[in-house]
């Protein structure tokens, strides 16, 4: 029994070794806290620079299920835990949650002043927006510089994981321009053969290179001289690589004659979630003729536009008429700021003969809590039923600041209504019937 002991102690002790250039060490047990994060902008940039680590920054606010449960659980999985300790890690919220002797309930391992200070610094020097699309994570290399990998909305843990595992990666093979990868020609030789599996692993490895041609071969990949199914493999590999040297192939895809490259090259821009990206989406919603590539379009927007640009376009889109165009329009007016034009809108869609667009409605009214509608609300919640029943009580929960009851909230239900959400998750023939 003794040497058993002795035994296992001397494997907590090997397993307690601080990880090279961290913070704060993860210990065995540790990975249930969470990430241990840096709770100093400057000195987390210096370490990364001193020690050659990449680093993490991740980025969420107040307010909603979608970024309370990614910091509670995805950031907290042991899995993700462990691969942070490859990195420096930086998490960027404002405001204060509840605290044990001083450390946040939330994150842990720092106080809320530290997060909400290092919001400001992300808000104002790393983005330099006043609005920021939730949650989001960028990587950048040690020279606290280079983007390695950027990533907006939700993930999660082994999808986390696998950013963590590529921008590690990416790390360690240096930033050189002229980079030329000797694996090149037998993948891109891969990318263009006729078995489906390889080709589509290839282009994801292909994606994931420096190689400074690897750019070039995926605009040839996605010109109309390709397939459509070739074509919308490439696209969908360069939005998966949340890598920004591809954004302007994608937005030269968003002028394509074929509408679902349109949409795809959407869907894609929206992963990588470039600013460059703001004002070709806007130009391409304005000449779109298809409802679901405006859909699209103004979902990628959420991510890459500032509050004005978004407002114009959502009410652009409110004004199409359809009622898919209204349910992407009342989306997207749940989440940006609004002006009196876009609160009329909303108004008058919450009459809507349609109940899917009344739920969507109802959701706008409840994410943006716009009090003075709870008396409408209120004689109107025991007439609705099903999802418009659903949304209109959670509306009425957030007037209230009460606590809703049920177990579906309105933007995962309303999510379901917009089209390409398995685009979204990264499969592309998660649509039956689906053909390229």
């Amino acid at each position: 029994m003794y040497r058993i002991w002795l035994t296992y102690c001397a494997l907590l002790s090997t397993l307690a070794l601080p990880a090279q250039g961290l913070l704060m060490a993860t210990a065995p047990g540790d990975e249930a806290k969470g990430v241990a994060w840096c709770g100093d902008f400057d000195k987390a940039f210096e370490q990364a620079r001193e020690a050659g680590l990449p680093l993490m920054v991740f980025i969420t606010k107040n307010g909603d299920k979608t970024n309370e449960d990614i910091a509670r659980v995805t950031m907290r999985h042991p899995d993700v835990v462990r691969e942070s300790r490859n990195f420096v890690c930086l998490v960027s919220c404002p405001g204060t949650h509840a605290s044990v002797d001083g450390v946040c309930d939330r994150f842990g391992n720092l106080d809320c002043a530290a997060h909400a200070s290092v919001e400001r610094r992300v808000r104002g020097e790393l983005l330099q927006t006043a609005s920021v699309r939730c949650p989001q994570w960028i990587f950048y290399a040690s020279d606290g510089k280079t983007v390695l990998l950027r990533h907006v909305w939700t993930l999660s843990s082994s999808e986390l994981r696998g950013k963590m595992r590529e921008a590690h990666r990416l790390s360690k093979k240096g930033v050189d321009p002229d980079a030329k990868d000797p694996l090149f020609g037998a993948v891109t030789k891969r990318a263009m053969g006729g078995h489906m599996e390889r080709r589509r692993d290839a282009l994801d490895s292909l994606v994931t290179m420096g190689d400074k041609r690897v750019v070039a071969f995926m605009r040839a990949a996605t010109s109309s001289r390709s397939s459509r199914l070739r074509r919308i493999e490439a696209i969908m590999a360069m939005g998966e690589s949340g890598h920004e040297r591809f954004v302007a192939s994608l937005i030269d895809l968003l002028g394509s004659r074929d509408a679902t490259t349109r949409s795809h090259a959407a869907v894609a821009l929206e992963k990588i979630g470039d600013a460059a990206a703001a004002t070709p989406l806007f130009q391409a919603l304005k000449r779109e003729k298809k409802a679901e590539v405006r859909s699209n379009l103004l979902r990628a927007m959420l991510v890459c536009s500032d509050d004005e640009v978004l407002r114009e376009a959502t009410k652009l889109v409110l004004k199409r008429g359809t009622r898919l165009d209204r349910l992407s329009g009342l989306w997207a007016a749940s989440q940006v700021s609004p002006d009196s034009a876009l609160l009329k809108m909303v108004g008058k869609l919450l009459k809507s003969s349609s109940p899917q667009v009344r739920a969507a409605a109802y959701l706008a009214v409840g994410g943006q809590k716009l009090n003075d509608y709870e008396r409408g609300l209120s004689k109107r919640v025991h007439l609705e039923k099903n999802l418009a029943g659903i949304c209109c009580r959670w509306a009425l929960t957030r007037l209230r600041d009460e606590v809703f009851a049920g177990d579906e909230l309105p933007e995962d239900l309303i999510r379901v209504l917009l089209p390409d959400n398995h685009l979204r998750a990264g499969d592309l023939e998660a649509r039956r019937g689906r053909r390229y």
